[in-house]
């Protein structure tokens, strides 16, 4: 809904502000699928559906932040970099350094991400509402 007056924007579901990510599928903060749904949630429903996304996203975090940059590294020296690479066990080894490389390098990204994240969060929330 659009305010005639100051042309402010906000969905007529929840009350937030609209964005063009309002009613996107994941949008945890918006009301997700509810566009041009014909089976309306109720605002306690949406409320519940943003809580548990984010109880998910708080228990998966810390195994998303430890083990995604080792395994990224591991994927990309070894099908980029490599990828007519010697023999399978060439490979194996490429692929243990990589890993050890990215746990090293973890070591500085996870403290970064510690930071940054509720940052992030806070920012987004406080631009959405």
């Amino acid at each position: 809904m659009t305010c005639p007056i100051c042309a402010y924007q906000w969905c007529w579901l929840c009350g937030g502000t609209y964005t063009k990510y309002h009613y996107m599928k994941y949008n945890i903060l918006g009301c997700p699928g509810q566009n041009y749904s014909y089976k309306r949630r109720n605002i306690l429903t949406i409320y519940l559906i943003r809580f548990l996304w984010l109880i998910f996203l708080i228990i998966l975090y810390p195994f998303a932040v430890i083990l995604w940059f080792p395994l990224f590294i591991t994927y990309y020296i070894n099908d980029n970099m490599f990828p007519y690479c010697w023999k399978k066990w060439h490979r194996i080894i490429i692929a243990i350094i990589s890993f050890c490389f990215g746990i090293v390098v973890d070591i500085i990204i996870v403290p970064l991400t510690i930071i940054a994240t509720p940052i992030i969060v806070i920012y987004v929330i406080t631009k959405e509402f």
